[in-house]
């Protein structure tokens, strides 16, 4: 199976391509190719298509033999009795022993042996997995000496170091309990900050310590444990039908409770059992973060981090930082319809934040202000290639400086939609 590149990634001198559950590594400078990493199930996946690919030429070869013996069985067809026109149909239908239509009550389906059913001798193929390895996100520190990866089929955060050559050393795996959909690592290259769609944002340490971490819990959590359902009602009080499938129903319930280990009940409620804080959520799904960091407005000599998150339901919210994330600043108003992406530019990080989804413009904001400061029409430059697009959704918002000349440089912002083949290009 041959896959696209989804993801890329710019480390120095090194790029990084994701293709499915690989990453590739090449010097950008001479294009050679340095070394890859693959995800550990991406043997499995190979082992699956290969025995897929020897069953299903198994079959076709046990099919051509059985045809051929069939057709030698059979011997020439029988001759058909030219009638009128109407009756045609009944006349071949009565010289072969089947419908002309094919419906399956001839006579091969009267043996047993209809399309339904799997012949004799063939092997039923292996199903195909529906979880293919996937790295659906790619981000690395502003050093280039860590990289994180999110595999998005396992729900796994992956952290590795970087030599500066291409080659990727695993550090830590960790799976979470939503499939992360945003990434960011903080400017201290400490934290790796991840959102779920459920609306959670969580904070990991980019390297785990040796020790494990201890999981918090009650002293009395063996003694005191929720206590199971007791149904109140018995045989002796239920006389109905209806009301003893319910109380039997119930006693089901309280005997399967009661063969579930304490141990699987405790992981599940303390979750994950590594380093991890809630920081916020959203009601809404949330679709796009962002980090961002300005003076603090009390101390201007002190720098306060700000998280910048987006939804479903067309809000863009500003916090504040760790350690301070329950503190919502403000909120940036002003699209109709989904968020997709956030973006800070390489100009006025501190005060500028271009967002896009599934609105036909893209948005400027002064995010300290919650402001809208200039709105583009990005549907009509599409459309200016594209006439039969209706709609669009924004995919990637990227930023970037072009340097023209000694003195002169250009702020480019980079747009890809959904379903376009084309960059956007704004400056």
């Amino acid at each position: 199976m041959h896959l696209p590149f989804q993801r890329i990634l710019v480390c120095g001198e090194v790029l990084f391509c994701a293709q499915g559950g690989t990453i590739h590594a090449f010097n950008i400078k001479d294009h050679s190719y340095l070394g890859k990493w693959d995800h550990p199930d991406s043997a499995k996946e190979a082992e699956a298509q290969k025995e897929l690919a020897e069953q299903k030429a198994t079959k076709e070869v046990h099919e051509d033999s059985h045809d051929a013996e069939e057709s030698v069985e059979d011997g020439p067809p029988s001759k058909r009795v030219k009638l009128d026109p109407r009756s045609s149909t009944l006349t071949d239908t009565a010289a072969t022993g089947s419908p002309a239509s094919g419906n399956g009550t001839g006579a091969e389906s009267t043996n047993g042996e209809g399309k339904g059913r799997p012949k004799k001798g063939s092997r039923m193929a292996a199903p195909i997995p529906s979880d293919l390895p996937w790295v659906a996100i790619l981000v690395a520190t502003s050093d280039s000496r860590h990289l994180v990866a999110v595999s998005g089929h396992d729900k796994t955060i992956w952290t590795f170091s970087h030599d500066g050559a291409g080659k990727l050393t695993e550090l830590s795996k960790r799976s979470m309990p939503k499939r992360p959909c945003a990434v960011a690592i903080t400017a201290d290259n400490q934290t790796i900050i991840s959102g779920d769609k459920f609306g959670d944002v969580f904070a990991l340490p980019l390297i785990e310590s040796d020790t494990p971490i201890a999981v918090t819990t009650l002293v009395s959590r063996s003694e005191k444990r929720k206590a199971s359902f007791k149904p109140e009602a018995d045989e002796t009080t239920v006389h109905s039908m209806r009301n003893l499938r319910a109380l039997a129903n119930q006693k089901l319930h309280l005997e399967q409770h009661k063969k579930k280990p304490a141990e699987a009940e405790d992981a599940d409620a303390s979750g994950p059992a590594f380093d991890h804080a809630l920081l916020l959520g959203h009601v809404s799904m949330l679709t796009a973060l962002a980090l961002s960091s300005r003076p603090s407005p009390s101390d201007p000599n002190a720098i306060r981090p700000y998280i910048i998150t987006g939804d479903r339901d067309e809000h863009i919210r500003v916090s504040r930082g760790i350690p301070q994330s329950h503190v919502i600043e403000n909120f940036c108003l002003g699209h109709e319809n989904f968020v997709s992406d956030l973006c800070i530019p390489t100009v006025q990080p501190e005060r500028l934040l271009i967002s896009g989804g599934g609105d036909s413009d893209l948005f400027l904001w002064d995010w300290p202000s919650g402001k809208v400061l200039d709105r583009q029409n990005l549907l009509q430059h599409v459309q200016s290639y594209d006439a039969a697009a209706a709609t669009l959704a924004v995919s990637k918002i990227v930023s970037f400086d072009k340097i023209q000349g000694e003195m002169q440089t250009h702020h480019m912002v980079a747009v890809i939609c959904e379903r376009q083949s084309t960059c956007n290009l704004l400056i």
